[in-house]
C-alpha cells in the first residue's frame, strides 16, 4: 500500500462522513472540518497483525565520534549492520508477515551515524518489505553532538534531516514530523474497516536527546484532541457520549505506570512475570532485568484513564525488560529489543494482533534464536 493511497483513503473517509448527515462542526467543541489522517485499511474477515521492533540501534564502527568510543572487542562484535540487527529484522518480517510494522525508537545510534548512512540503510530495508511501517524517535536517534572529556564532537544528522529523507525516499512509511513545539514525530494513523475508523494508532515523541524524557502539556492536549476527533468522525460526537474509538500508543520511554505495573509481581520493578517467558492466563508475561527508566507521567495517565480509549501502550528503551502487564485497564508492554548492540536480555520482536470482529487484541513476545527463550 503506497503512501498516496493511504492519503486518498483518509480523504474518502472525510467525504463519507460529510455525506452521512452528521455534524462535523465544533458545536461540541470538536471541529473535524477537513479532517485528514494517514489511514490503513483492515481486511474484513481477518485478524490484523502489528510487529513492534524496538531499540534496533544500528551502529557503524567506521563512524566513531571520537577515538576510543568503542574497544577493539566491540568493533569485532558489531562489524556491520547485518550482524547488528538487519538479519534479525529480515527473519522476523519473513516469519510474521505483518500488516503493519512499528519501530519504537532508538532506531539508529546517532553517535555512530555522522553521514546518515545507517539511517538511510535502515529506512531502505524497512521500505523494501513493501509493508506499511512507521516509527517514533528515541533518545539516540536525534544525536548530533556528543560530549566527551569536556569536548563536543559532531555526530548524527538529526531528526529533521531524517524526516526529510523519509518523505523523499519511501513509499510505505507513515511518518509526520508534527508541530515543532511538541518535539519530533507526534502524529496518528487510523486503521479503518469498511470505511469506518476501527483503531487509532497514536505515535508520540518522549524526547530525551536534547531535553529530559517525557511529554509536555501540549502533547497531552493534542492526544486528547486526536481521540475526540477520531471518535467524532466514527460516532458523530466529540464528547464521546456516542462511543470512543479504541487506540494504541507507541512511544520510546516507559511511563511511571510501567514501573508500578511490575509491583503486581515483585516488591521492586525488577523480577519475573513468567519465568519461562510465556503468557500467563491473564495475558501477562516477561521479565524486568533492569530498573524501569520511566518519566513522570501522571498527567498523561490521568488523561488516558479519562478518555478510556487507549487499550495498550508499547515502549522500548529498557533493553533488558520485556514485560507485558495489564494495569488499570491498559496493557503496558516493553517490546523485545531488536538487535545486538549494547546490553539486552531477550531479542526479537513483539506481536500485536487485533482480533477480527471483536476488536479485542493479544500481545505476544517473539524470541529470536539468540535469546534464552529462542523460538526461531
Amino acid at each position: 500500500m503506497k503512501k498516496f493511497l493511504l492519503i486518498v483513503l483518509s480523504l474518502m473517509l472525510v467525504f463519507m462522513f460529510s455525506c452521512s448527515g452528521k455534524n462535523n462542526s465544533a458545536d461540541d467543541g470538536i471541529d473535524v472540518t477537513g479532517y485528514e489522517r494517514m489511514t490503513l485499511e483492515k481486511q474484513s474477515g481477518k485478524d490484523y497483525k502489528i510487529l513492534q521492533l524496538t531499540d534496533i540501534q544500528i551502529i557503524d564502527v567506521k563512524q566513531l565520534p571520537y577515538e576510543g568510543r568503542l574497544t577493539a572487542g566491540d568493533i569485532a562484535k558489531w562489524p556491520d549492520r547485518d550482524t547488528c540487527a538487519f538479519n534479525l529484522i529480515r527473519e522476523l518480517v519473513s516469519a510474521e508477515s505483518p500488516d503493519f510494522i512499528v519501530l519504537t525508537g532508538d532506531n539508529v545510534y546517532g553517535q555512530f551515524d555522522g553521514d546518515g548512512s545507517n539511517f538511510k540503510a535502515l529506512v531502505d530495508l524497512m521500505d523494501s518489505f513493501d509493508i506499511p511501517w512507521s516509527f517514533v524517535n528515541g533518545n539516540h536517534d536525534g544525536e548530533t553532538v556528543v560530549n566527551y572529556g569536556g569536548v563536543d564532537y559532531e555526530c548524527g544528522k538529526g531528526m529533521k534531516w531524517q524526516a526529510e529523507y523519509v518523505e523523499q525516499n519511501t513509499e510505505n512509511c507513515l511518518y509526520e514530523l508534527g508541530a515543532e513545539t511538541m518535539g519530533s514525530g507526534n502524529f496518528t494513523v487510523n486503521l479503518t474497516e469498511n470505511g469506518k475508523i476501527a483503531y487509532t494508532f497514536v505515535m508520540m515523541d518522549t524526547h530525551g536527546c536534547d531535553m529530559a524524557a517525557g511529554m509536555n502539556a501540549e502533547q497531552i492536549d493534542w492526544y486528547e484532541s486526536e481521540i475526540r476527533k477520531a471518535s467524532k468522525v466514527r460516532y458523530g460526537k466529540g464528547d464521546l457520549s456516542a462511543g470512543v474509538v479504541p487506540s494504541f500508543m507507541f512511544f520510546h520511554h516507559p511511563m511511571r505506570q510501567h514501573y508500578l505495573a511490575m509491583l503486581k509481581y515483585s516488591n521492586t520493578d525488577r523480577g519475573f512475570v513468567s519465568a519461562d517467558g510465556k503468557l500467563l492466563n491473564n495475558g501477562d508475561y516477561g521479565a524486568n532485568m533492569e530498573s524501569v527508566a520511566y518519566f513522570q507521567s501522571n498527567a498523561l495517565w490521568e488523561r488516558i484513564q479519562e478518555l478510556n480509549s487507549t487499550k495498550g501502550v508499547f515502549v522500548g528503551h529498557n533493553h533488558c525488560n520485556n514485560t507485558s502487564i495489564m494495569y488499570e485497564g491498559v496493557r503496558l508492554t516493553f517490546g523485545n529489543k531488536t538487535g545486538t548492540y549494547d546490553s539486552w536480555y531477550q531479542q526479537g520482536g513483539t506481536r500485536i494482533t487485533i482480533k477480527d470482529g471483536t476488536g479485542d487484541f493479544t500481545v505476544e513476545p517473539i524470541y529470536s534464536s539468540g535469546s534464552k527463550y529462542g523460538n526461531r
